[in-house]
């Protein structure tokens, strides 16, 4: 059995989630807060607060436990949610119409691109969104940080999800690039998993290092369609995917957003509202 290299950050990404010890790993009865950090019994919250006064005192304590595998898996129920679905529905709605315009698969030549997008090869899809998320969970670990553990765990999960994600697509829409190479063209890996990464990093670290992310994401995946690897198409739904799942996989994800209908009464009956939280 032969492995691409393609797939080994994924296979490393696995690996890191698989192999984590049960042992250490918290109890799946203990209560486990949104953030994934498990809150444990009356007896570990006092451990946790005795761990508090010792810090306080100059004693660095040990980090709360982050289950990560259960994370992610509640990351993947995640998908079935109404506004992921309803999201997900328009944007793959919105690609289907943009690709009757666009040409027909296979009749622009390989190109290079321009020398403005010369820089996107140094950018190997989920791999350097990975490599980022294994260097804050490294760093968060060494310097006993719980914001970049959560933020790290976070990264390391969007492209775990990112990956399962489009490559199940492309194998199951098998759409041929435009420049005849393969028929993995729906949906674009690239822009899915730069644009998982900077919806972590905009909903941890703010609004500033957010844009930033969102610019590299776009960057690499107008590079993309320049080096005629990508339809438009492609795009429109990696960037609303990658969005989504970012979302749901940030830490910082606690208040409510998605999709809420309410029935109001009116004085001439009842009134449907609509409120969509992003």
């Amino acid at each position: 059995m032969s492995i691409s290299c393609s797939s080994l950050p994924i296979l490393v990404l696995l690996l890191f989630f698989v192999a984590v010890d049960p042992a250490e790993a918290a109890d799946f009865n203990e209560p486990v807060s949104e953030s994934g950090i498990n809150a444990g019994s009356p007896r570990d919250l006092d451990d946790r607060k005795s761990e508090s006064e010792e810090e306080q005192q100059g004693e660095r304590p040990e980090s709360d436990e982050i289950d990560h595998f259960r994370l992610l898996l509640s990351d993947f129920r995640k998908l079935a949610k109404t506004d992921t679905l309803v999201l997900m529905g328009i944007a793959g709605t919105s690609s289907y119409l943009l690709s009757r315009t666009e040409s027909p698969p296979g009749e622009l030549a390989a190109t290079d691109g321009s020398e403005f997008f010369g820089y996107a090869d140094y950018f190997h899809g989920g791999a350097t969104p990975a490599a980022l998320g294994l260097g804050l969970l490294a760093t968060g670990y060494l310097v006993n940080n719980q914001k970049h553990l959560l933020v790290g765990s976070a990264l390391l999960r969007s492209q775990i999800i990112v990956a399962v994600l489009a490559q199940g697509m492309k194998h199951a829409f098998r759409r041929q690039r435009p420049d005849g190479s393969d028929h993995r063209s729906f949906p674009s890996g690239h822009t899915m998993s730069t644009f998982a990464m900077a919806s972590v990093l905009e909903r941890e670290y703010g609004i500033g290092i957010g844009m930033a992310g969102y610019a590299l994401a776009s960057y690499i995946s107008v590079a993309r369609v320049d080096e005629h690897k990508h339809y438009w198409s492609d795009l429109v739904f990696g960037a609303v995917a990658g969005y989504v799942i970012g979302r749901n996989c940030s830490a910082s994800n606690d208040e409510v957003r998605g999709i809420s209908l309410n029935l109001l009464p009116t004085a001439g009956g009842v009134a449907a509202q609509i409120s969509i939280v992003f």
